[in-house]
């Protein structure tokens, strides 16, 4: 993952041709935002899958807030939202832009 400094975001994911014959690999993305901070993506097939996770604070998230739960899961209250979106499977390279708005 790259960034511009600014509002630009760069992932780029190398070829995986052992793969190939088993239709390569999927991603699930998962971005951690500053408050108030929202992703765009620029492929717009990719933005189907786009949702922001925002912040849980009610008791029983406090309690159970845990960082690495995986897909779903919410920030810790407070934070930023968690931005997460689906790559489909595939061999090739991988390079997915974004802005933080």
């Amino acid at each position: 993952m790259v960034t511009d400094g600014k509002d630009r975001v760069t992932i780029d994911i190398g070829a995986a041709e052992h793969l190939q014959a088993n239709g390569g690999r999927g991603w699930l993305v998962r971005l951690h935002l500053r408050p108030g901070q929202t992703l765009a993506l620029d492929d717009a097939s990719l933005a189907e899958s786009l949702r922001h996770l925002q912040p849980a604070c009610d008791q029983d998230s406090v309690d159970a807030h845990f960082p690495f739960l995986g897909v779903g899961a919410k920030p810790a209250c407070h934070a930023g939202a968690i931005a997460e979106f689906r790559l489909p499977p595939t061999a090739a390279a991988v390079s997915v832009s974004a802005s933080l708005i």
